[in-house]
């Protein structure tokens, strides 16, 4: 039976302080991008998640988080500077269900048009629950071993962060990805999944709709 939003928000240990405060601490290469009442409700509504989660805490208080200006973008409940919210990535990939739970759910994207997901059945080899990353390097999925209270929390530390993306920075980076409207990522040409990729900084680098460069990849899967 579906939960309303309310008691999907009604409990005595929500964990948005913590979320709160770990997005605090990640310093100034971390925005976040404040939810809507109304928006975060019918998200979290939709989301079908407590707000005792990290998962809930951002679909009801956040309408997501950036990242290193937005390379990674962590989903919320949408804003106009995140382009794509938790429900609507979702459904971009397909992975939501009628009257079912989703076999997948988007969490994060980032600026190549990489997608982070739970998985909800939709891999055969990663751990339900567990957070996946598709590559545009290598299009494929593989599980990163954690939940997504980790991974939020793997995305939040910077450090952590570049060694995770160390393959696939060039020279530059940083100002072109903050030049970027909300709604973009950059297509690379060579395709990064392609050896004459390397060195980035010979790469044609084009803006392109998040969305559209996200099923460019999907569909570019052998």
């Amino acid at each position: 039976m579906k939960r309303t939003a309310d008691e999907l928000l009604r409990n005595d240990d929500p964990a948005w302080p913590a979320v709160a405060l770990a997005i605090q601490q990640a310093g100034s290469n971390a925005r976040l991008l404040p939810g809507a009442g109304e928006q975060g409700r019918r998200c979290i509504e939709a989301m079908q998640v407590s707000s005792r989660s990290t998962l809930g805490a951002l679909a009801f208080h956040a309408g997501g988080i950036l990242l290193d200006s937005g390379w990674v973008r962590i989903l919320g409940c949408g804003h106009q500077e995140c382009a794509l919210s938790l429900e609507s990535a979702t459904s971009l990939l397909g992975f939501a269900r009628l009257n079912q739970p989703p076999v997948g759910v988007v969490v994060g994207v980032d600026i190549l048009g990489g997608i982070f997901a739970i998985n909800g059945g939709f891999l055969q080899s990663t751990p339900l629950g567990q957070v996946a990353y598709f590559s545009p390097e290598t299009l494929e999925w593989t599980g990163l071993g954690v939940g997504h209270t980790a991974w939020v929390q793997v995305m939040l530390s910077e450090e952590r962060r570049d060694k995770f993306y160390t393959n696939v920075r060039w020279s530059g980076w940083r100002e072109e990805v903050a030049a970027l409207p909300a709604n973009a990522g950059l297509a690379f040409y060579p395709f990064l999944w392609s050896l004459e990729s390397r060195p980035l900084e010979r790469t044609s680098r084009t803006q392109t709709p998040i969305d559209q460069l996200i099923r460019f990849h999907l569909e570019a899967r052998p």
